[in-house]
């Protein structure tokens, strides 16, 4: 087990770090920011996964002792009892921590700018969503705060790449319709798995609301997303998918209807409806 000393002068080196010695570093993690929840929720997941990469990211303590960065690392090792191979750099003066983590870490999004990818940003979270959709369901993959490492979505990405085609018509139905391009990318890849040709044409007329008759499920649901979209604060996105799942479930029923509502709440709460 490697040793952490108290050092007058910065040095860096390249240590194991085991849960054995997390724990030293736990004990003098007294000055440090509050665990960052979705933070460390990523950070457990690359480990867990076997994704954690000696990538030049350090943990970092000051010539006191006490940790300046790294703290969601090293309770992730005590978490997990997984050791991992990381940089070490002591002996930092105490104030460098203020201008520390001041830059903004990359995400899916300039990955995939960075490839060339058209609709860079959609594409993303469309990716995302399906990931968490395949792997943990519906429900969860409306849930935007739900941890995923970048790595396990890009590596999705080179296994979908069908899914790079739903950028653009996700990003223009969603914006018409009053919906998150993602959270509407994510429900045509769901209602395509149920029926492509029944997913085309709710799609189309989401869009268009051409030749819809009065009780049509899908003109309930513009109309009410409509309405939604008018009221003050940002709308759950679980609520809104509730709502266009009610609306597809009705039109694959042949189904009237004269006003699509969704009570997550209350006395008698809807539970979230499963397309069919």
């Amino acid at each position: 087990m490697s040793n952490i000393d108290i050092t007058p002068l910065p040095t860096a080196r390249i240590i194991h770090l085991t849960p054995e010695l997390a724990e030293q570093l736990v004990k003098r993690n007294v000055k440090n920011r509050d665990i960052k929840k979705a933070n460390y929720q990523t950070v457990l997941r690359a480990i867990r996964n076997g994704e954690w990469e000696l990538n030049g990211e350090a943990i970092k303590i000051d010539k006191n002792g006490y940790i300046l960065d790294g703290q969601h690392r090293i309770h992730a090792v005590i978490e997990t009892g997984i050791a991992i191979t990381t940089f070490l750099i002591e002996g930092l003066e105490p104030d460098t921590r203020v201008t520390m983590d001041s830059g903004k870490s990359r995400s899916i999004a300039d990955f995939l700018k960075m490839d060339g990818e058209k609709e860079p940003f959609t594409l993303a979270a469309i990716l995302r969503r399906v990931f968490i959709l395949d792997h943990h369901g519906l429900r969860q993959a409306t849930v935007a705060s739900y941890p995923t490492t970048n790595k396990e979505v890009l590596a999705f990405f080179d296994e979908n790449q069908w899914i790079r085609e739903l950028s653009s018509p996700a990003k223009k139905i969603g914006a018409r319709a009053k919906l998150p391009g993602s959270l509407t990318g994510l429900l045509m890849v769901a209602f395509s798995r149920i029926d492509d040709e029944d997913s085309e044409f709710f799609f189309e007329r989401l869009y268009d609301g051409a030749n819809l008759p009065a009780g049509h499920p899908i003109l309930a649901l513009k109309e009410v997303l409509d309405r939604v979209h008018g009221l003050k604060g940002t709308t759950n996105q679980t609520y809104l998918a509730a709502l266009v799942i009610k609306a597809w479930n009705k039109y694959r029923a042949g189904e009237s209807i004269k006003m699509l509502t969704y009570r997550p709440g209350g006395a008698n709460p809807e539970s979230f409806p499963e397309p069919r």
